[in-house]
């Protein structure tokens, strides 16, 4: 691991961690938008701020933004004003954090790695 200093006391600086976890302790998350994140944090009823670089996280955003559970930020105009900003919405608008836990409910109803294994199952048979 790399050797940091300055490291804030309210900062957790660990060499993995299981994300699922971290989600569950989490507020809000804040992320490039990769797919395996989002459904972390929306499995777990977490509200996303997003900083997408490629294109795939970029439509990622727009989607959890027309979902009503985070706020896509560009990488391009970016300033940490932004975010700031955006962390603070996230915090004390209540939609956000209903329409996370609306979503993580839907989830819920789903056994995605049974359905993933019927699935394929039914594309060989």
């Amino acid at each position: 691991m790399a050797n940091l200093t300055n490291i804030p006391e309210n900062f957790y600086v660990l060499e993995y961690s299981p994300g699922s976890k971290i989600m569950a302790m989490s507020d809000v998350v804040v992320c490039h938008g990769g797919n395996g994140t989002i459904y972390q944090a929306m499995s777990k009823g977490v509200p996303i701020v997003g900083i997408p670089t490629l294109h795939d996280q970029e439509f990622n955003m727009d989607r959890v933004e027309d979902l009503g559970i985070g706020i896509h930020l560009s990488e391009i105009k970016f300033k940490p004003s932004h975010l700031i900003d955006a962390v603070k919405a996230i915090l004390t608008q209540k939609s956000y954090q209903e329409e996370a836990l609306r979503y993580k409910q839907i989830l819920t109803e789903y056994n995605g790695p049974q359905k993933g294994a019927q699935l394929i199952n039914s594309f060989i048979n």
